[in-house]
């Protein structure tokens, strides 16, 4: 396990996007990837590269839901290891706060140990 110190690490340069999401990833409007009491976790398209992402998105109104996304944000912006999801970009607006992933197909994690035994 990597963590960003000092110099040119990620965390330096990467600060929580105002705006629009949508104005750099396309959002699949489908089927959901996964939904939790405040938030849910869609698939996305960075417009700008193309690739796919998973975007988590929670609902401000969940203020001790926000705090834990907050604190994800910066503990993620400080890891780089091949057996953790890769942070790409977050972002905030007045109703939600967003925080594009790494895409991982092939389900939950917990569900494959649970089925393996």
């Amino acid at each position: 396990l990597h963590i960003k110190q000092g110099g040119f690490a990620l965390k330096n340069f990467l600060v929580t996007n105002p705006g629009d999401l949508e104005e750099f990833f396309d959002l699949d409007k489908g089927e959901k990837l996964g939904e939790g009491g405040f938030g849910s976790v869609r698939k996305g398209r960075d417009k700008r590269t193309g690739s796919m992402c998973a975007v988590k998105s929670i609902r401000k109104s969940a203020s001790e839901e926000v705090a834990r996304m907050k604190e994800e944000i910066e503990i993620m912006r400080l890891l780089d290891h091949p057996n953790i999801v890769r942070f790409i970009e977050s972002f905030e607006d007045g109703r939600c706060i967003y925080i594009a992933l790494e895409l991982c197909e092939g389900g939950e994690l917990f569900k494959r140990i649970c089925t393996a035994g």
